[in-house]
């Protein structure tokens, strides 16, 4: 079996900003309640001419080849064998407030070669065994240095391998597998200028996780997972980034029953937990504590052309981050307990 394609995509992001005439102190404003941050007033900023302060022009462009093709080696033994050639280009232009300056060129690679190899073994009619490895290459696009200039593509390699397997003609589908992702120039903020961006030394990514899937009973549908992830970072100048770590244990379930028949046939529900153990930010003291929160749903189709479904995230109102990166900045509170009714007529 051979496939192949060719995409492109192109890019540009026109970006000010603005001198700051003031230096105001905030103190005592609690990161429960952000919104107590008083708003600065318009005479704060203004758009000038500045030689410290610039606005960019940032036009980037990507096209590629790409292709895959399985071989059956011997029985029951497969070999897939893929990659992309891609093309990347970047230029910067400063523009407003500073004085406008000359297209300098951040980036021109060609022929840039991702390679991917992968296996699979049908150990039994039920059982198969995989292996696959897979090269990174992904430009930051758009992403400046304090200093001026564009950032490294973040490159790298990726191993993974697992098990899968069918029971009960799809009815059950169990899932293990181990992996390890080791990159370079992961791009991420700044810790000491927010609007600009470094790259990572080396990050060696590596775990395991499980999954299970399956109707148990008709109209019960049952998903389960579990994901266990250990991040290291290296960097001779800046010990930690924000955006790079991911907890060390993610858990996630979730329960539909769809009745099957009668006067309530038609009504389905359904409740998940989504559970995360602590995440650290960009600084060592920036912790986000473990937290879980529970969704739920629950819908009536009329007939076969009306459906009526409610939806609720964080029923429990926990208030947590979705993000965790600085003492002062970039932390992100997840939304609060909310509710989203939908109708659907297909005709």
């Amino acid at each position: 079996m051979r496939c192949s394609g060719f995409n492109y995509n192109s890019y540009e992001q026109i970006t000010q900003y603005a001198n700051v005439n003031c230096d105001n102190i905030y103190n005592n404003i609690s990161l429960e309640n952000t919104n107590a941050v008083p708003q600065p007033p318009e005479s704060c900023f203004d758009y000038k001419q500045n030689a410290d302060e610039y606005g960019t022009d940032d036009y980037a462009y990507q096209w590629g080849f790409y292709g895959q093709f399985r071989l059956e080696v011997i029985r029951h033994l497969s070999l897939i064998l893929g990659g992309r050639v891609s093309r990347y280009y970047e230029k910067l232009q400063k523009i407003s407030p500073a004085p406008k300056g000359e297209w300098i060129n951040q980036a021109d690679l060609r022929g840039q070669l991702t390679p991917y190899l992968g296996t699979v073994y049908q150990i039994t009619p039920n059982i198969s065994w995989y292996a696959s490895y897979a090269s990174i290459f992904t430009p930051a696009v758009g992403k400046q240095t304090y200093g001026g200039g564009g950032l490294a593509p973040q490159e790298g390699n990726q191993v993974e391998t697992g098990f899968k397997a069918e029971y009960f003609r799809g009815c059950l589908n169990l899932s293990s597998a181990l992996f390890r992702m080791e990159s370079i120039n992961q791009s991420v903020q700044d810790p000491y200028h927010s609007q600009f961006y470094v790259t990572t030394g080396p990050i060696r990514r590596q775990g395991w996780e499980a999954q299970v899937d399956g109707q148990i009973l008709p109209g019960l549908d049952v998903s389960i997972g579990y994901t266990y992830l250990d991040t290291k970072v290296s960097n001779a100048k800046v010990n930690d980034f924000g955006s790079v770590f991911s907890p060390h244990h993610m858990f996630k379930s979730w329960v539909h029953y769809n009745v099957q028949d009668g006067f309530l046939k038609g009504l389905n529900v359904g409740a998940g937990i989504d559970a995360n153990s602590n995440l650290r930010g960009s600084y060592a003291t920036t912790i986000q504590g473990g937290y879980m929160t529970l969704d739920a749903m629950a819908g009536y189709r009329f007939n076969r052309h009306l459906r009526l479904q409610l939806n609720a995230t964080n029923l429990t109102n926990r208030y947590y981050y979705e993000r965790a990166s600085g003492q002062w900045q970039f932390n992100f509170p997840a939304a609060p307990r909310s509710f989203m009714a939908t109708l659907r007529a297909n005709y």
